[in-house]
C-alpha cells in the first residue's frame, strides 16, 4: 500500500461546497415578485446535470407518486465543531485537546488506548505521519465557542449515500502498529474527504437563506429565503427517488442554520385539483395541491458497529410538506408554490469525492472495510 510523507493540505478545494452552500450571501434584499415559475436558480437541470444522460420528467401524470433507492443512507455524528470535529476522541470520553502520541509512544500504547484516540489520529497514524496533519487541521478548524449546529453535515449528508456503511477493522500500520478503527471513525473520515478535501461539483436548486428568522411570508423574504421552488422540489424528488433511485440531500431548515439531511424516500397523495389562483405561472392551465411526506436519515451519535441493521432505524425521519403544482395544457409542471411553512431551503448533490493525495490509503481502509 501506498505511504504518503508528504500531506498536500486541500484548502484549495476545501471550501467548494462552503462557497456555494454555507458562506453567507451580500445579497438581503426584501422583494415582493411572482415565484411560481423557477428561476435559474431553482432549475431541476441544474442537479439532473449529474446524469446528463437522463433527461428528467416534466409530464405530472408520468412522473411516479412514491419511491425510494435502493439503498438508504447510513446515520452518523455530524461531528460538531465545538467538540473538535474529527479530532474527538469520541470512545475513550476523554475530550479533544489531548496531545498525539509520539511515534515512540505508539508504539508502546496498549490496543485499549490507542482504540480510544480520535479517527484523525488514527488516520494520520495509520499513514505513519507522526505529524498529525489531519489532527492539527481539525483543531485548528474547529472550536468549543463554534454553534453546537456546525460541523460537517455537509461532507456526511452525501458521503452516506455514496459510500456503503463501514464495519470495524483492525489494521496494521506502516510503522506496525495495530490500530483498531470503529464505524464511525471510517464514516467520519469519509464524510470529511467528503465534505472538505473534494474538488468536485456541487449540483444545486434552490440557494441558502442568510437570515435568522424563523417563518416567512413570500412579500418579507430576500431571494434566497424564498427556498428552493415548490414545483422544482417535486420535479426533482419524483425523477431522483421514484425513477432513477437516487438520493439527493436537503437543507431542511429554513433560517441561518445548515441541517443537510439525505433524503431517500418519498410518497405524495393529491389532495385535491383546482383552476389556476392568482399569481399562477404562465400558461398554468390547472393546479395540484399536493401533500409529500419525504423520508431522511437524522444524525446520532458515534458508534463503534454499523446502525442501518433492521430494528435499528429510528434516526429514520418523516417530513410532511404541502405545496401546489401548477400544470400546462399538456400537464407539465411549469411551477408552484408552497402551502407549507416550513420547507427545504435548498437541494443538492454530489458525485463520490476520490481516494487521493493524502486521502489514498483512506480507499484501503474503506474497501477493507466494507468487504
Amino acid at each position: 500500500m501506498m505511504r504518503v510523507a508528504v500531506f498536500l493540505l486541500a484548502f484549495s478545494f476545501a471550501n467548494i461546497y462552503y462557497s456555494n452552500v454555507i458562506a453567507a450571501s451580500n445579497v438581503n434584499v426584501s422583494v415582493s415578485v411572482n415565484k411560481s415559475a423557477w428561476d435559474s436558480s431553482n432549475n431541476p437541470n441544474n442537479i439532473n446535470s449529474e446524469t446528463p444522460a437522463t433527461k428528467f420528467e416534466y409530464n405530472f401524470d408520468r412522473l411516479p407518486l412514491s419511491g425510494a433507492t435502493t439503498y438508504k443512507p447510513w446515520s452518523d455524528s455530524y461531528w460538531p465543531n465545538n467538540e473538535g470535529g474529527l479530532a474527538n476522541r469520541w470512545q475513550g470520553r476523554v475530550g479533544w485537546l489531548q496531545i498525539p502520541p509520539s511515534r515512540w509512544r505508539a508504539k508502546r500504547m496498549s490496543a485499549e488506548k490507542i482504540s480510544n484516540l480520535s479517527p484523525a489520529e488514527k488516520y494520520d497514524m495509520y499513514v505513519g505521519n507522526f505529524r498529525y496533519p489531519i489532527t492539527k487541521s481539525e483543531k485548528a478548524r474547529t472550536s468549543r465557542r463554534d454553534p453546537a449546529w456546525e460541523g460537517i453535515c455537509h461532507g456526511w449528508a452525501p458521503a452516506s449515500y455514496l459510500f456503503q456503511e463501514p464495519k470495524p477493522i483492525t489494521v496494521t500500520s506502516y510503522d506496525g502498529i495495530s490500530i483498531t478503527f470503529a464505524s464511525s471513525d471510517i464514516k467520519g473520515l469519509l464524510s470529511l474527504l467528503q465534505g472538505n478535501y473534494n474538488d468536485g461539483r456541487t449540483y444545486m436548486a434552490g440557494n441558502r437563506c442568510n437570515s435568522s428568522l424563523n417563518i416567512y411570508t413570500t412579500n418579507s423574504r430576500s431571494d434566497e429565503c424564498l427556498d428552493v421552488h415548490a414545483g422544482a422540489f417535486h420535479v426533482i424528488m419524483a425523477n431522483r427517488l421514484g425513477i432513477l433511485h437516487k438520493a439527493f440531500v436537503i437543507d431542511r431548515d429554513t433560517g441561518y442554520e445548515v441541517w443537510n439531511q439525505p433524503v431517500h424516500a418519498f410518497r405524495s397523495s393529491i389532495i385535491r385539483t383546482q383552476a389556476p389562483t392568482a399569481g399562477a405561472a404562465v400558461n398554468t392551465v390547472e393546479e395540484m395541491v399536493i401533500s409529500s411526506v419525504i423520508t431522511y436519515t437524522d444524525e446520532i451519535e458515534p458508534h463503534f458497529y454499523p446502525q442501518n441493521s433492521a430494528g435499528r432505524e429510528s434516526f429514520r425521519v418523516d417530513r410532511e410538506y404541502r405545496y401546489i403544482l401548477e400544470l400546462d395544457a399538456n400537464r407539465n409542471i411549469i411551477g408552484g408554490k408552497w402551502i407549507s411553512t416550513n420547507h427545504p431551503d435548498f437541494l443538492w448533490t454530489q458525485k463520490q469525492a476520490p481516494f487521493i493525495g493524502y486521502f489514498e490509503d483512506l480507499g484501503e481502509l474503506y474497501k477493507l472495510s466494507t468487504k
